[in-house]
């Protein structure tokens, strides 16, 4: 049998400080994401583990509940139904390679997966971030010039149901024409000359 020398190297941590409106608590959590090293055969590679701590105010020390099995990406976190979101990092997750919504629920201290939609693209290639908008949970998906550029911003209507994600939002891409670039820096030397000649109050020109 091989006996190896390991070593725990935190990757990547995540922070997030929240209140449960019912339990009245407030909690940090804690996410360590760690590189499980190999010291005796640099030809293993590294293994992905992860630990989460809850503090609650209140208490005296942080409380370990286990290993998170999703790999979150490190972006922040959004409270919503008594529950933290966040997104996932693209990646294999349960035999499946995507990109998660996962959630945890403040007072059972337990993740869950809220069901999204395929946003009709590859997931490769667009940025994605999540937020809270109107009380519905919002994911924002940008392509890159070279796909089309724009964004979409899709919102879950009813939470927790698959069905009710709707393409809210559609921005287009803007590219800049040389022309529509003098057209702007010559209305605001126009305002400049404007403002200082008339000395208006208030009026303030920052570009």
């Amino acid at each position: 049998m091989d006996h190896f020398t390991t070593d725990l190297q935190a990757e990547k941590l995540v922070f997030e400080f929240a209140f449960h409106p019912i339990t009245k608590e407030y909690k940090v959590i804690k996410i360590v994401n760690y590189a499980i090293l190999y010291h005796d055969d640099p030809w293993l590679l590294p293994i992905s583990t992860s630990e989460v701590q809850v503090f609650t105010l209140g208490g005296n020390s942080w409380r370990s509940i286990g290993e998170a099995s999703y790999k979150i990406n490190g972006s922040q976190g959004y409270m919503l139904n008594r529950k933290m979101h966040w997104l996932t990092r693209l990646g294999s997750c349960h035999g499946r390679h995507d990109r998660l919504i996962v959630s945890f629920d403040l007072a059972e201290e337990v993740f869950g997966e809220v069901p999204k939609v395929d946003f009709n693209l590859d997931l490769r290639i667009g940025k994605f971030h999540l937020a809270v908008l109107r009380g519905c949970l919002a994911v924002s998906v940008t392509l890159p010039h070279q796909n089309g550029g724009g964004t979409d911003i899709w919102l879950m209507k009813e939470y927790n149901v698959k069905e009710s994600w709707v393409k809210e939002y559609i921005i287009e891409a803007y590219t800049p024409t040389p022309n529509s670039v003098t057209q702007h820096l010559v209305r605001v030397e126009e305002w400049r000359a404007l403002a200082s000649v008339r000395r208006w109050p208030g009026v303030f020109i920052n570009i």
